[in-house]
């Protein structure tokens, strides 16, 4: 996977850092497991929108896909998402070895 991102925070977050880092540790998981497309976004729509809700926080986009589309998702499906357990983040992805 490559990845790159540059923010420029008022503050530094050290929760920014452990969310966005966990967001992809998580897709790298989700991959192996076979729950990602061709171009790396979950498969599950759920699962991508939870996805984009947390990157989204922090000002992180896929570039793929329209800032407005994104941050819509995000706020909307995203929120639905999460009240049903969905997370950005998994642990079993991030601890692992």
């Amino acid at each position: 996977m490559v990845y790159r991102q540059s923010n420029k925070f008022e503050q530094p977050s050290s929760e920014a850092v452990q969310d966005v880092l966990g967001v992809f540790a998580t897709r790298a998981g989700l991959a192996r497991e076979g729950k990602v497309d061709n171009s790396g976004r979950p498969k599950n729509p759920l699962q991508l929108a939870v996805t984009l809700r947390t990157l989204n926080k922090y000002g992180g986009y896929d570039a793929r896909v329209p800032m407005p589309v994104q941050n819509f998702l995000g706020a909307t499906l995203g929120w639905l998402a999460e009240r049903l357990g969905y997370k950005a983040v998994y642990p079993q992805y991030v601890n692992e070895r």
